[in-house]
């Protein structure tokens, strides 16, 4: 839930007339680094035995991501009260599944990618192993910093909004204090990431 989707469909599309012309159900590049996928720098490590040249990464708010990622799988159409109690238990679960792969990192293809905190993705041996930190928010920067830190030019003006959730119009209703407390537990590190980020 930051932008992984949008990102990687802008570049492989490769330019903005294209991009009007996306279709989700068309197929993607088989190979794993010119898709869409849960892939970490350390995976990148392992298979070519260095890091990238050049590479970036998105960070998101961590209370608007939990709330994106809850507001994206839960398709109930009952009451406020009912959701909010689900948003309850999502948070614990997020909270298992986190203790989960961080005893046991081999776990990570067997829990919910979505929830992990982002320094997960982007941290090789505990740090930081991309060059550039880009907030959501700013996203649309993303072509002029690839061209000014690596001349490629991506031949996009902007970065679509894909897989879009409704989370926004659950911010006032389900951030209570224990909420707050909650995700501020679990995602101290992303948190301080986001701070520095672009």
């Amino acid at each position: 839930r930051t932008g992984g989707t949008s990102i990687s469909r802008s570049i492989i599309m490769g330019n903005d007339e294209r991009l009007e012309r996306y279709n989700p159900s068309m197929p993607t590049r088989p190979n794993t680094w010119t898709r869409t996928g849960f892939y970490t720098i350390e995976s990148y490590y392992n298979e070519f035995g260095r890091l990238p040249q050049w590479s970036f990464a998105v960070i998101r708010n961590p209370y608007e991501r939990c709330l994106s990622i809850w507001a994206y799988n839960d398709h109930g159409t009952d009451d406020l009260s009912s959701k909010k109690d689900r948003w309850k238990i999502f948070l614990k679960n997020c909270r298992h599944w986190i203790q989960t792969y961080e005893k046991a990192p081999s776990s990570f293809r067997s829990v919910p990618h979505h929830i992990l905190p982002a320094h997960h993705f982007i941290s090789l041996k505990e740090k930081v192993a991309v060059n550039a930190l880009i907030k959501m928010e700013n996203i649309n920067l993303i072509p002029e910093i690839v061209w000014n830190n690596t001349g490629i030019n991506l031949k996009i003006n902007k970065i679509p909004h894909l897989n879009k959730s409704n989370a926004t119009a659950f911010v006032q209703a389900f951030m209570d204090k224990e909420s707050i407390e909650r995700i501020q537990e679990m995602y101290a590190i992303d948190f301080k990431l986001y701070k520095r980020a672009i």
